[in-house]
């Protein structure tokens, strides 16, 4: 999981620990059937699934050539927007989506 973001307010925790901790809550209740028989929780998966695509979204263009090249703090549309097209096609891949 992500550092934790309890103590701040809901509005302020990022996306990425709001989708690990709810995946980590419903693991947890005592009456959820995949609970009770040890078995998965499919909604839990896709939750823990879901939090981690920004992630490698962001490491993706943190090792993005021209990216690299001009520098993560000199950011273009043009850069941010063919980084995110490659990111977005490694993604669907991975995903076969």
């Amino acid at each position: 999981m992500t550092k934790d973001e309890s103590h701040l307010p809901v509005e302020e925790q990022s996306l990425v620990f709001r989708l690990q901790k709810r995946a980590e809550i419903r693991r947890q209740i005592p009456g959820r059937k995949s609970v009770q028989e040890g078995s998965k929780d499919r909604i839990a998966d896709l939750l823990e699934e879901a939090a981690r695509i920004p992630s490698e979204i962001i490491d993706i263009l943190k090792n993005d050539d021209s990216i690299r090249h001009h520098g993560m703090t000199t950011f273009t549309r043009d850069i941010i927007d063919a980084a995110m097209a490659k990111a977005i096609k490694l993604i669907k891949e991975k995903y076969n989506v």
